[in-house]
């Protein structure tokens, strides 16, 4: 399944229009994916988080698209993402750092998507509220995610007021993730370039 995603999303990047009828069995298949546990999908679980390749791939493909124009999908879609952040927000079932990867990797998908969509304020100022959080863990590489997704919120008419109250924070990053100039100079120029972005929009 995972291979075969793969596949449309090329076909998709060509020929957008010919492969529509994709998004309805794409949010199916995601639905089915999100609403199940890790005891559900045994054969497909990475540390118990359920198929997270294919979660992932099936985000990507729906970016292609705007957000569906069938209600019931679209209603399934969003509750989809609703989920996705919902799960964020649960205690680790592992200490080991490959499930916190898993539910990263599908989270920032999903939230790639609800910026893509831009059309549920509701989504969009949760999704900002958690890249909120972090902008302020320990791993730098969450940190850097969050500022580069949050850039994109910014230009939202729905999020710019959420993101607004994290100005301190970004402020902060700006004091406090400064690297030597000496050392790791193509990062750090582009991560305060994002700060700078940041600051300027929502001055």
């Amino acid at each position: 399944m995972t291979a075969a995603v793969s596949v449309i999303n090329s076909l998709v990047n060509r020929s957008p229009d010919e492969y529509k009828g994709c998004v309805s069995l794409a949010v199916s298949r995601l639905s089915r994916i999100v609403t199940a546990s890790y005891t559900d999908l045994q054969d497909y679980t990475y540390y118990f988080v359920p198929a997270p390749w294919l979660s992932v791939k099936l985000l990507r493909l729906l970016q292609n698209y705007p957000p569906p124009d069938d209600p019931g999908v679209r209603g399934r879609l969003n509750e989809c993402l609703e989920t996705i952040l919902n799960k964020a927000q649960e205690p680790p079932k592992s200490k080991k750092v490959q499930q916190s990867n898993a539910k990263n990797a599908i989270l920032f998908e999903a939230i790639s998507l609800i910026i893509h969509m831009d059309s549920q304020p509701n989504l969009l100022v949760r999704a900002c509220n958690q890249l909120g959080q972090f902008l302020q863990h320990r791993e730098t590489n969450l940190r850097y995610l969050a500022l580069e997704s949050m850039c994109l919120l910014a230009t939202s008419e729905f999020s710019h007021d959420a993101v607004k109250k994290h100005q301190d924070t970004v402020i902060n990053a700006l004091k406090v993730y400064i690297i030597p100039f000496y050392s790791f100079i193509g990062l750090n120029l582009k991560f305060n370039s994002f700060i700078s972005f940041l600051l300027f929009k929502i001055d």
